[in-house]
């Protein structure tokens, strides 16, 4: 959650293996290069580019979990697996890896499924599978296909190809299909990442909820449009965001264009890690307006807080059936962090000793867990106390001994006057550490 209590729920996060040994030779590579490309250029100034070593391998489960719920305010996430098995061995985001991560962080990720519709009736006992026995809240497709080495695509309204995914979706009760559209990759023709296909995929189901993913660029005027027409049409920001910081001018046109067009109960966030770090972009655009010659020469709705509140995971919370009020009081009564956040977090929020504090935390976790590095904590709120601002760290039972240290850390370093540390109650003890100044 970000520092505004905004809840945060990611629409798009793979799982992505850019070894080039899994690429089906020169297409699959170009793809991957494209991706790495946008993850260069789009990246801001003081944040970390990567080098080829660190962007072109697998990615693991828990370093994008960490990324996500540990280095930026996002709350949730949906894994979403790619079905590009004609470019790449394991289709790029493998949906048995995003299903494994949402039974890693249950509480705090959805997985999606995916299937190749021109597979015909192996795809439908796949979606199948992937609901029934996986938990698949909703689909990812994707219309181009380049088998055979030569591109092969399918339409969103082919009553032959699409149309019986949409109804057995239906029919196994999911009700939101997501879609790429534009950002054309490796060598994929740009005519078949267009969205004219959309009218009759929403016209012909409106029961189902489709979000076109990228908001279609270039052709966002096009899905403005169709967004203004059907009522079952959304637009993930996914990969626009991150014009954010870079051409930020480019950035408030497109958001300007969907605010006026679709409004702001119709566009979602997405991250897209590990193509780009999560935390630059989401922290931009929560303090992001549209300028003001838009808003008054084109008649741009500007991004208020409600607005933000709701692009950044009211909408998508709501498609899934995510009630935000009470899914926020569960993470925030049982959350599950890495050492490292909770070094971080204490280091930079109550300014206890780093190194000495991060060499307890690892200490206990070890202890605590057989070797698994992580320790339960909950972050219940910040409290208001005679006009001071207090954060109450709780620790979960068994982890008394963590709380004493930390405590004792905290109160070694209150003669600064900043901050102090006290251990309350038995079985869940916690620290109450006033904030400084500086906050």
């Amino acid at each position: 959650m970000l520092d505004n209590d905004a809840f945060v729920f990611d629409s798009v996060c793979h799982i992505f293996n850019f070894d080039m040994r899994n690429a089906y030779g020169k297409p699959g590579q170009m793809f991957i290069n494209h991706l790495y490309a946008f993850h260069q250029v789009l990246t801001p100034p003081g944040e970390e580019v990567l080098g080829p070593e660190a962007f072109l391998r697998e990615w693991g489960i828990d370093e994008i979990a960490r990324m996500v719920f540990e280095e930026s305010g996002t709350d949730m996430i949906v894994a979403q697996p790619l079905p590009l098995t004609d470019l790449f061995y394991d289709g790029l985001s493998q949906w048995e890896k995003c299903a494994e991560m949402a039974r890693r962080y249950p509480d705090r990720t959805i997985f999606w499924g995916t299937i190749n519709p021109l597979e015909g009736k192996k795809a439908l006992d796949l979606m199948e599978r992937q609901v029934k026995e996986y938990g698949a809240k909703a689909f990812k497709l994707y219309n181009v296909r380049y088998d055979y080495g030569e591109p092969f695509p399918w339409r969103m309204d082919d009553p032959r190809v699409a149309y019986p995914i949409f109804e057995k979706a239906l029919e196994l009760g999911v009700k939101t299909i997501g879609v790429h559209k534009g950002v054309p990759l490796g060598p994929q023709p740009i005519e078949h990442t267009q969205a004219w296909d959309m009218d009759g995929a929403a016209a012909n189901f409106p029961d189902i909820n489709f979000i076109i993913f990228h908001v279609g660029l270039p052709f966002i005027d096009e899905i403005c449009w169709q967004l203004v027409r059907y009522p079952n049409l959304y637009a993930s920001i996914a990969a626009t965001l991150n014009f954010i910081a870079r051409a930020p001018r480019a950035f408030a046109e497109n958001m300007g264009k969907l605010m006026f067009w679709a409004g702001e109960d119709k566009i979602m966030y997405g991250g897209e890690t590990p193509i780009w770090h999560p935390r630059w972009a989401l922290d931009a655009f929560w303090k992001f307006e549209l300028p003001e010659d838009m808003v008054n020469g084109y008649g741009y709705p500007q991004l208020t807080t409600q607005a933000k509140k709701k692009i950044l995971g009211g909408n998508l919370a709501r498609l899934m059936g995510i009630d935000v009020e009470q899914k926020v009081a569960q993470l925030r009564k049982y959350a599950r962090y890495s050492p490292l956040f909770l070094h971080h977090f204490l280091i930079h929020l109550v300014g206890l000793p780093g190194d000495l504090l991060l060499g307890v935390i690892f200490q206990h976790a070890l202890s605590a867990f057989d070797g698994e590095t992580s320790v339960e904590v909950v972050i219940i709120e910040q409290l208001a106390y005679t006009g001071s601002q207090f954060l109450r760290v709780t620790f979960v039972e068994g982890q008394a001994g963590v709380a004493d240290d930390v405590g004792n850390l905290a109160g070694a370093r209150a003669d600064d006057g900043r901050l102090a540390g006290h251990c309350l109650g038995q079985c869940a003890p916690e620290l109450l550490f006033p904030v400084g100044p500086r906050y």
